[in-house]
């Protein structure tokens, strides 16, 4: 296609006898070209947005009390012991807070169980405000699934 595309382009010149320009025969041409230029543009533009994306990382982590689970007063932080992946190293099993280092979109879980003759309830929370709050009643289980959008630097 691009050697019949150069040789129409040379045949046009050699019949105008060089006192037309390619680009006054074809005005087309200009059109195609800023197109060209632009979809060159835009993906030089993509592959900068890739590169930043593959630098930022991702993180994830899943982490579990002991079998002896945990007793909390209101107000408490769970702190899960018992940390089976912290890809990141987002997750702090001394102060139990996940900090966001990369902005995006998460999925976060909870689950819990209460003791017997006791309700119990757990907090989710964004920065100090409440996402989600499981109950459970007297050896219940609850679960809870939230997905938010977070910002580099919160804390869950």
């Amino acid at each position: 296609m691009q050697s019949q595309c150069l040789l129409l382009c040379f045949l046009a010149l050699v019949i105008c006898q060089g006192t037309e320009t390619v680009l006054d025969l074809f005005p087309e041409y200009k059109i195609v070209q800023r197109r060209i230029d632009a979809l060159e543009n835009d993906n030089k533009a993509l592959k900068v947005e890739i590169a930043q994306i593959k630098g930022a990382g991702y993180t994830a982590f899943t982490a579990t009390l002991s079998r002896n689970g945990a007793t909390l007063s209101s107000g408490g932080i769970v702190k899960y012991n018992r940390v089976l992946a912290n890809i990141g190293n987002c997750y702090n099993s001394y102060t139990g807070v996940f900090s966001v280092k990369t902005s995006g979109a998460y999925s976060g879980s909870a689950s819990m169980m209460s003791s017997p003759g006791k309700a119990s309830y757990l907090d989710l929370m964004k920065n100090g405000q409440i996402l989600v709050s499981p109950f459970a009643s007297t050896y219940d289980m609850a679960s809870q699934t939230v997905n938010v959008a977070l910002s580099r630097g919160d804390k869950l």
